[in-house]
């Protein structure tokens, strides 16, 4: 596949607190999208290859390390592999992670 689009329009006030939907894969790379609700934290944890996490609606905190990024539409962050990070939703969230993998 050389090319694909993807709808990421969601509902941020129902559904279940936690959605984490694959979008694409691909053999570079895999899209998922995170919705969280009702102030669902997503715990810290790490990636094996470097992302980066688009808000594509509502907001939250995104805790990598000692700083603390809001995001809220259009922010996108970029996180290094092994780099331990969490996800809390303020109060309802939803992001689009792209996982790049190596050649």
């Amino acid at each position: 596949m050389s090319s694909a689009a993807i709808d990421l329009t969601v509902d941020l006030t129902s559904g279940p607190r936690r959605s984490i939907k694959k979008r694409f894969v691909g053999a570079r790379r895999k899209l998922v999208q995170i919705t969280l609700r009702e102030g669902e934290t997503l715990a810290e944890h790490h990636a094996v290859t470097p992302i980066t996490i688009h808000c594509v609606a509502g907001s939250g905190e995104l805790r990598v390390g000692d700083e603390t990024i809001v995001l809220t539409p259009g922010i996108v962050a970029c996180v290094d592999e092994r780099v331990r990070h969490e996800l809390e939703a303020t109060p309802a969230v939803s992001v689009l992670i792209s996982f790049f993998r190596p050649e």
